[in-house]
């Protein structure tokens, strides 16, 4: 399909037209312009800078005001505000509470709760951790609060001597650790005592059970005097574990050298305990790495014994000082 030769006397139509309305007039193309061009609907040129046409209300000289409201409601592009609600407050856009003008407040969910009651303020944080509320750990609280009440009820005075000596024995013992002091007594009978309760059990089990019976009672002894609520024994029961510890690695490091001497119930040559344990598990040469873990060990149990002992006097002695004054 062609095009007439000569055609009717319609208006040239085309991009400019769309831009600055029905009826404008449009500019002459020159004929020496590159983008000019000449077709059935007559010379185009690419439209150039539009003239400002005045607004109305600015050329009467009056401030230009709101435009006016759209009965028929806000339009798509123009007015995107969300309708506010009878309070004031913005009423949301979507069905699940989400505001869309960029605020970026943590909103409560469907279930109630919000970010601040997940997280907690730093207040509440510090307080459940003053009264040692913590979570998963309901016993702490309740164990403070009992050693509270054991400080309010027991005297200071009679413990204070029991905890310099338990802090004798801890510089003593730190200084060599062959020291046994006054304690080492007891300590060789439980361990004997372990050899006759086990000698039933197999040759193993007997020689095993000198040294496991000497770490067994301190232990039981502790869990004897927490159900007792007697805490400062508690700590006490402690540093004895750990002189028993450290009886314990001395033994266990001389399997080798066997310089130790030995002293047996029974008669004839006493047996070395660790060396015959830890010959039978192939372990002779790991003696010495083993006595230093199991002298870390008594070092654990001393400390704790100590600082549990130390804290208890302090409260004491503070419940003592505020009562007298």
């Amino acid at each position: 399909m062609s095009l007439p030769a000569d055609p009717p006397d319609w208006p040239a139509r085309s991009e400019l037209d769309l831009v600055r309305g029905p009826g404008a007039a449009l500019p002459p193309a020159r004929e020496d312009s590159p983008g000019a061009d000449r077709g059935p609907l007559g010379p185009h040129q690419p439209p150039g800078p539009l003239p400002r046409t005045p607004d109305r209300a600015t050329a009467s000289g009056a401030r230009p005001g709101p435009p006016p409201a759209d009965s028929r409601g806000p339009r798509a592009g123009v007015d995107a505000r969300p309708p506010r609600a009878a309070g004031g407050a913005p009423a949301s856009a979507a069905p699940g509470g989400a505001d869309f003008r960029g605020s970026l407040k943590p909103r409560e969910r469907s279930g109630g709760a919000s970010v601040s009651g997940l997280i907690g303020s730093p207040r509440s944080a510090r307080s459940s951790a003053e009264q040692g509320d913590r979570p998963g750990l309901p016993w702490l609280g309740a164990l403070r609060a009992d050693c509270r009440s054991f400080m309010a009820q027991a005297s200071p005075w009679p413990r204070l001597p029991l905890l310099a000596l338990m802090l004798y024995w801890a510089v003593r013992q730190a200084q060599d650790f062959g020291y046994r002091g006054l304690i080492g007594g007891l300590n060789f009978g439980i361990h004997e005592l372990g050899h006759v309760l086990c000698a039933p059990f197999g040759t193993f089990i007997e020689v095993a059970g000198g040294s496991a019976l000497q770490l067994l009672a301190p232990t039981i002894s502790l869990g004897l005097f927490l159900r007792q609520r007697d805490y400062f024994a508690c700590g006490f029961a402690l540093v004895w574990l750990g002189t028993n510890w450290f009886e314990v690695a001395q033994y266990a490091g001389d399997a080798r050298s066997q310089s130790l001497p030995l002293v047996g119930l029974g008669a004839g040559e006493p047996l070395h305990d660790w060396a015959y344990l830890l010959g039978k598990l192939d372990l002779l040469r790991q003696d010495q790495r083993l006595a230093g873990l199991l002298r870390l060990f008594g070092a654990a149990a001393y400390s704790a014994g100590l600082a549990l002992g130390a804290w208890l006097l302090v409260g004491m002695f503070r419940r003592g000082r505020s009562e007298g004054a």
